[in-house]
C-alpha cells in the first residue's frame, strides 16, 4: 500500500473515531436508509471523497487508480508536495460541513454513491378495495392517509367474513445531484503583507470559510425546498385584540399567547390529522423569533445559547411547549414560520438530503497572467427535496405547514 492511500485511510479512521467520541455527533457515524440507521454514514461519505480525489489526481497524471476504485491499490507515478494540499483539508473539511449543517435536524439523510440514484422509502398500503360505513378504501391507499375501519368486515358473523388485507410497498424516486461552487481569491501582495505584519495565513483563513459557506448554502437550499413544499398555511394577526376596548398591556400580552394557542396548535393539528404524528420543529427569521421569545411556552436551551456566539447562519435556540425544536434562519422570510416533522421512518419525514461529494476543495491556483492573483475553489454535489406525498411527482407534503403573521 503506497503512502497516499495509507495517509487517506488513516485520516478517515482518525476522523471516524473523533466523530464517535462525542455523544452529540454520534449521528455522524450513521446513515439513514428507509428510516433505519446503520453504521457507515460518514464512512461512505469519506470513501466518496477519497475516490473523487483519486479521480482528479489520475486526470492530472500524479497517480493512477484502477477503475474499480478503492479495492485496487493507488500507484504513484511521481512524488509531489501538492498532494498534501488536498489530503490535509479534504476529509476534515467534510467533517466540518456536517457539524455546521442544521438542515439535517429537519430532514432524513441518505448518501448517494454516484451523481444520481434512487431515494427509497416504505409505505404501508391496503391491497383490496371496499366500502365502509365511514370511508371507502381503494387498493393502494396508504394506511396513514385513511381513517381506521372495521378490519373484520360487517355483519353478525365477523369471523366468517374476509379480513381486510394490507402489505408494505417499497417506493423509489430517481434523484440527481446539483452542483454548488464557490471561489475565494487574493493577491500575492496581500498574502505577503498579512503574513509579515499580522502572522495571518490568508489561505488558511479562507479555506474554512469555503467549507462553512458550503454548509450554510446547503441549509438554505433544503429549507427553501421545504418552504415551497408546505401543503397548508395558517394566518395569525399580530395586531389583534381580545375584544372591544381591550388595549391594556395585560390584554396585549395575553393576546400574544394566541400565536401558540391558536396558530401553532392549529398547524400541528393539521399535521396530526394528515400524518397521525405531531410536528417536531419550527423555523423562522430573527424578526419572527421576537414573537416566540415572548411566549410563556418557549424555553431557551442554555447549551444552544452558548453556541449561538460561534455559529453563523441557521441556529437552534430552544423548544416550544416541550414539543417543537425552534430554529432561527437569518435569511428566512419575514413574518413566516415553517413547521414540519422528523421521525424515525421515511413516512414521518418531510424532506431528504442526499450528499454525494459534500465538499471538494481545489489546490491553490493562479487566475491572472502576471502571477499576482491566487484562488482556491470549493464544490459540493448533492440532491435534496421533499418526500413525495402520494404521487412521485407531487410538489407538497402534508407534514409541512406555514404560519403567516399579518397586521390586519
Amino acid at each position: 500500500m503506497n503512502k497516499i492511500e495509507s495517509y487517506l485511510l488513516n485520516q478517515k479512521k482518525n476522523l471516524l473515531a473523533l466523530d464517535g467520541a462525542f455523544p452529540e455527533t454520534n449521528w455522524l457515524t450513521e446513515k439513514e436508509i428507509s428510516g433505519k440507521h446503520a453504521p457507515g454514514f460518514m464512512n461512505a461519505i469519506y470513501d466518496n471523497m477519497i475516490v473523487a480525489l483519486g479521480g482528479l489526481l489520475r486526470k492530472v497524471g500524479r497517480v493512477q487508480i484502477s477503475e474499480s476504485g478503492l479495492s485496487a491499490p493507488i500507484n504513484e507515478d511521481t512524488l509531489t508536495g501538492a498532494i498534501a494540499t488536498f489530503t490535509t483539508s479534504l476529509l476534515p473539511g467534510v467533517r466540518r460541513i456536517f457539524q455546521n449543517m442544521f438542515a439535517m435536524d429537519l430532514v432524513s439523510v441518505q448518501p448517494l454513491t454516484g451523481p444520481s440514484g434512487y431515494l427509497y422509502y416504505m409505505d404501508h398500503v391496503y391491497t383490496s378495495t371496499y366500502a365502509d360505513a365511514k370511508d371507502t378504501i381503494t387498493a393502494g391507499d396508504r394506511l396513514d392517509q385513511k381513517r381506521p375501519v372495521n378490519y373484520a368486515g360487517a355483519g353478525a358473523l365477523l369471523e366468517k367474513t374476509e379480513p381486510r388485507q394490507i402489505q408494505f410497498k417499497l417506493t423509489s424516486k430517481l434523484i440527481a445531484t446539483v452542483e454548488q461552487k464557490l471561489r475565494t481569491d487574493w493577491t500575492i501582495e496581500a498574502e505577503q503583507d498579512a503574513r509579515s505584519q499580522w502572522k495571518v495565513d490568508i489561505e488558511g483563513e479562507m479555506v474554512p470559510m469555503l467549507a462553512d459557506e458550503t454548509a450554510r448554502e446547503t441549509d438554505r437550499r433544503i429549507i427553501e425546498a421545504l418552504y415551497a413544499g408546505a401543503a397548508y398555511n395558517i394566518p395569525w394577526n399580530k395586531n389583534g385584540k381580545l375584544g372591544a376596548g381591550t388595549d391594556a398591556t395585560s390584554d396585549a400580552l395575553a393576546y400574544r399567547e394566541t400565536l401558540y394557542n391558536d396558530a401553532v396548535v392549529s398547524a400541528n393539528a393539521y399535521i396530526l390529522k394528515k400524518k397521525y404524528v405531531n410536528g417536531s420543529w419550527v423555523v423562522m427569521s430573527p424578526d419572527t423569533f421576537v414573537y416566540f421569545q415572548r411566549l410563556n411556552t418557549f424555553r431557551l436551551d442554555p447549551a444552544a445559547a452558548v453556541n449561538m456566539g460561534s455559529n453563523i447562519g441557521i441556529q437552534y435556540v430552544g423548544t416550544l411547549a416541550n414539543m417543537f425544536r425552534v430554529y432561527i434562519a437569518p435569511w428566512f422570510y419575514a413574518n413566516k414560520i415553517l413547521m414540519g416533522m422528523k421521525g424515525a421512518d421515511w413516512r414521518y419525514n418531510v424532506g431528504y438530503y442526499a450528499p454525494y461529494i459534500p465538499l471538494f476543495i481545489s489546490e491553490k491556483y493562479l487566475i491572472n497572467d502576471d502571477f499576482t492573483q491566487f484562488a482556491r475553489g470549493a464544490m459540493s454535489r448533492y440532491a435534496y427535496g421533499i418526500i413525495p406525498e402520494e404521487a412521485a411527482d407531487s410538489t407538497t407534503n402534508d407534514g409541512l405547514v406555514t404560519i403567516t403573521i399579518t397586521s390586519s
